[in-house]
C-alpha cells in the first residue's frame, strides 16, 4: 500500500478516536420538582457558576420516580442512560431499595436570589414530611461511558427556615443494580442557617466549610467492574430538618479512561513515524 493511503487510513483513524471523546463535557442536568426550569433561569445553576463558559439550557424535569428517557444539556438524546429511584426504610438507615419518593417542597419559604421562581434551587423532593425523620433519597444511573465524572448537587428544603441545619451527599460507583449502601461512599455536606435569606444571592462551594457552601460537588470514576453511578442525600439524626434533599443534579461526563488517550495517542504517533518514514526514501 503506498505511504499516502496508509497515512490517510491512520489519520482518519485517530480522527475518528478523537472526535469518539470530544474535548468538551457532555451534562445531564436533572431538575426535580414539579416547578419546570425556564428562561433565564436554565443558567443559574451550579454547574453554570462554576464553568462560566458552560451555556447549555436543556434540563430534564424529573418527577418522583425512576426515568429511562433523559437528554443531553445540548438537547441531543443521552441513549442508554436512565435512573432507578431509591430510598431507605428507616430514620437513619444508610441501606436504599428500589422505590419513588412522596413529599415535595415548594419554595415557601425560602424563594428570593438564586431561588426565585423558577430556578433550579426553588422546589424538589424528599422522603417524608416529618421534618426530624433522617430519611435518605437517591438515584442510580445506568449506561454511563467509562471514565471520571464530577456530580454537583443542590438540596434545600425551601419550605423550612426555621432553624439551622446540615444536609449530607453522597457518590460512588457500584458493581451492581440495587447495591447500594452509602454509608462507606465518598461524601460532602451544606449547612443552612436560619432564616429565608441565607445564601440565596449566589451559588457556591466550598470543600472545606459547609457553611459557605450551598451545593456539593463529587467526583467518581465510572469503570468496568464498577458500571453504576449511586448518587444520595439525607440530613442528620436530631436535626430541625434531617430530611435528605434533591433540587438539582448536574452530571458532566468523563474523563475517559487512560487507555482510550493511550489508544489515541498510538494512532497518531503511527502516522507521524509512518511518515518520517516516508520522507527518508524521499
Amino acid at each position: 500500500m503506498p505511504s499516502s493511503r496508509l497515512q490517510t487510513r491512520l489519520f482518519t483513524a485517530a480522527l475518528a478516536l478523537g472526535l469518539a471523546f470530544p474535548l468538551g463535557a457532555q451534562v445531564l442536568m436533572l431538575d426535580f420538582g414539579g416547578t419546570a426550569v425556564t428562561n433565564a433561569s436554565r443558567t443559574n445553576s451550579p454547574y453554570h457558576t462554576a464553568n462560566g463558559s458552560f451555556t447549555d439550557t436543556t434540563w430534564n424535569s424529573q418527577g418522583q420516580g425512576n426515568d429511562n428517557t433523559l437528554t443531553w444539556s445540548d438537547s441531543t438524546t443521552a441513549t442508554g442512560l436512565s435512573y432507578t429511584a431509591f430510598k431507605n426504610n428507616s430514620s437513619g438507615q444508610t441501606a436504599m431499595v428500589a422505590g419513588g419518593w412522596s413529599a415535595s417542597f415548594s419554595g415557601s419559604a425560602v424563594n428570593t436570589g438564586i431561588y426565585a421562581t423558577p430556578s433550579v434551587g426553588l422546589d424538589g423532593y424528599m422522603m417524608s414530611t416529618t421534618l426530624t425523620d433522617a430519611r435518605a433519597i437517591g438515584i442510580q444511573v445506568s449506561g454511563l461511558a467509562h471514565g471520571t465524572y464530577d456530580i454537583y448537587i443542590a438540596g434545600r428544603n425551601t419550605n423550612y427556615s426555621a432553624s439551622a441545619y446540615t444536609v449530607n451527599y453522597y457518590a460512588s460507583a457500584a458493581s451492581a443494580t440495587g447495591n447500594f449502601n452509602f454509608g462507606t461512599y465518598d461524601s460532602e455536606s451544606v449547612t443552612y442557617a436560619a432564616g429565608t435569606t441565607d445564601k440565596t444571592s449566589s451559588w457556591s462551594f466550598d470543600p472545606n466549610n459547609a457553611s459557605e457552601s450551598n451545593y456539593v460537588k463529587l467526583t467518581v470514576s465510572i469503570t468496568a467492574a464498577n458500571p453504576y453511578l449511586n448518587i444520595a442525600t439525607m440530613g442528620e439524626v436530631g436535626s430541625g430538618m434531617a430530611q435528605g434533599v434533591f433540587n438539582s443534579i448536574q452530571i458532566v461526563t468523563a474523563i475517559p479512561e487512560p487507555s482510550s488517550y493511550a489508544l489515541l495517542a498510538g494512532a497518531g504517533g503511527l502516522m507521524i513515524a509512518c511518515s518520517r518514514r516516508r520522507a527518508r526514501t524521499l
